[in-house]
């Protein structure tokens, strides 16, 4: 049986990803336990870190990790392949190899994650950078701030630069990079007030799959591995917005799931372009409504009246649309999937989407006060 030696720079490679996943699993351990540790890691670090993941990523027209996943049943079939081939020529030796590269992938993935999201999970809390409230809001305060949100999406409709089409939904008034340049800037605007968000500038990937992906109702991703943000466009224009702002919230170190909701509702709230600002808003009146619907039927019954046709024909359009998706076993997997991991990074698991509503009312709240 024939002797197999890993070269030597492949050796090196393993040696460095096993040195950078070591390092990686002592840092994480402290931004678990130290605030101030996370805080300053993602500000620096990390935001580094993900600029340079990025600028590579951005030089691909398409989105790397979309195609990972197209491609991992032919990655795992030729994976199988070569390890059957190294075991049987090489024995004990070609296993080795084998495992050496596994782990090798394995840490590059663990160590991505670690520099460049996971520090945003345990830094200071958008609540606490804004004075923000963290009680559960009464029903009259969600009403107050859904009679806040359906004037702003009326006012913005009033413009007349808001267009539907034949079921109903609105209609983007800009592509997807044209999207998301006006909301890099309004993120610019925001963090010179308050001091946050970082500052980056990417153009989000759409989604090739972006009909099967929303099987799974997952309307948007950021890859830590890679630092793209993925847009699946099959939702409604005004999802589609919105899921823009979210995700580049995250690129920009946002990490937890209601606060990237907040992030986009508050900065798109800002927009100069009606449509910006007619897609956060009701976004973030659906997500409300829903809250206040739960609590009080009459005061949801009294808010929904305010609405103006464009925005109710807007929501009866996606209710229509969601019909298809709602129910099917890729949705129920990619829930639990992403509850167990949200779960794992110290949140309330998926229901912390949900929970961006205390942070809107609470914001709305302020912005009222004169």
């Amino acid at each position: 049986m024939m002797k197999e030696k890993m070269s030597r720079g492949g050796r090196a490679l393993c040696a460095v990803t096993y040195v950078w996943a070591g390092v990686s699993a002592v840092l994480y351990v402290v931004m678990r336990l130290s605030t101030p540790f996370a805080e300053f890691f993602n500000n620096t670090v990390s935001a580094a870190s993900r600029r340079a993941f990025a600028f590579v990523t951005d030089f691909v027209p398409f989105s790397v990790a979309e195609a990972a996943v197209l491609l991992s049943p032919v990655i795992v079939i030729l994976a199988a392949v070569w390890t059957v081939k190294r075991i049987k020529k090489y024995g004990a030796a070609g296993a080795k190899k084998v495992v050496a590269v596994c782990l090798a992938v394995i840490s590059f993935a663990a160590s991505s994650f670690v520099f460049n999201g996971a520090a945003g999970y345990f830094g200071v809390r958008i609540s606490e950078r804004l004075e923000l409230d963290t009680s559960d809001p009464t029903a009259e305060e969600l009403y107050s701030a859904c009679l806040f949100l359906a004037d702003r999406i009326n006012g913005a409709v009033d413009e007349g630069s808001i267009f539907s089409d034949v079921t109903g939904a609105s209609v983007m008034s800009s592509s997807v990079a044209g999207t998301a340049l006006q909301i890099e800037s309004l993120y610019d605007s925001f963090s010179d007030r308050y001091g946050f968000p970082q500052s980056f500038t990417s153009i989000p990937k759409v989604l090739v799959t972006s009909p099967l992906v929303t099987y799974t109702h997952i309307s948007g991703l950021f890859s830590d591995t890679t630092c793209e943000v993925n847009i699946n466009t099959n939702y409604p224009g005004y999802i589609v917005v919105s899921t823009i702002a979210h995700e580049l919230a995250h690129q920009r170190g946002v990490a937890p799931e209601d606060e990237a909701n907040f992030m986009a509702f508050a900065v798109l709230e800002e927009a100069h372009d009606p449509y910006l600002r007619y897609a956060g808003c009701l976004d973030a009146y659906s997500t409300l409504a829903y809250s206040l619907y739960k609590t009080d039927k009459k005061l949801w019954q009294a808010a929904g009246g305010r609405l103006c046709k464009t925005a109710r024909d807007d929501i009866n359009a996606f209710s229509h649309f969601y019909e298809k998706y709602a129910d099917n076993k890729a949705a129920e997997i990619s829930e639990k999937v992403n509850d167990a991991y949200l779960k794992s990074q110290g949140t309330s698991g998926t229901v912390s989407y949900d929970e961006a509503l205390i942070l809107i009312t609470r914001y709305i709240a302020k912005l009222r006060k004169p």
